[in-house]
């Protein structure tokens, strides 16, 4: 069966269940979590079987980052994320990088498209393997393209 799910973000409501309830009238079947305040209610959402399409976003940096520091922080958060990604049996969305382009200059990662790809697949090995674990998806959203 197919949910079509809207970010927690986009609907009103204090909680969880007040943006579910809201997505609901609004003719969404679910949720899809987008931040960090979100992701500490999940396990409640859970609970009250609030539907959840996706997590998409809450962590730090990207996959191909031009800053090593925030590579490592979006590969920590990403496998802390697919953890909670499984017990809601759902994935996350992940885009290898946001706002950055090789068709505007000054925005590039400062790497060729290549090395960029080689850096994307290395962080993404792992985290592949954290999610077969957790039974978690990775959805990769190509941005930027």
């Amino acid at each position: 069966m197919t949910r079509i799910g809207v970010q927690d973000r986009l609907v009103p409501g204090a909680t969880l269940s007040e943006k579910y309830e809201a997505a609901r009238r609004f003719g969404f079947d679910a949720l899809e979590l987008s931040e960090r305040p979100a992701f500490d209610e999940a396990r409640a959402a859970i609970r009250a079987r609030i539907p959840v399409t996706a997590i998409a976003g809450g962590y730090r940096g990207w996959l191909i980052d031009p800053d090593p520091e925030s590579i490592a922080a979006a590969r920590a958060d990403i496998a802390e994320l697919l953890d909670l990604a499984g017990e809601l049996g759902t994935g996350i969305v992940v885009v290898p990088i946001w706002g950055r382009t090789r068709n505007l200059p000054g925005i590039a990662t400062g790497r060729t498209r290549s090395e960029d790809e080689a850096l994307f697949l290395e962080g993404l090995g792992p985290l592949a393997e954290r999610a077969e674990r957790s039974g978690a998806r990775i959805f990769i959203e190509p941005l930027n393209r």
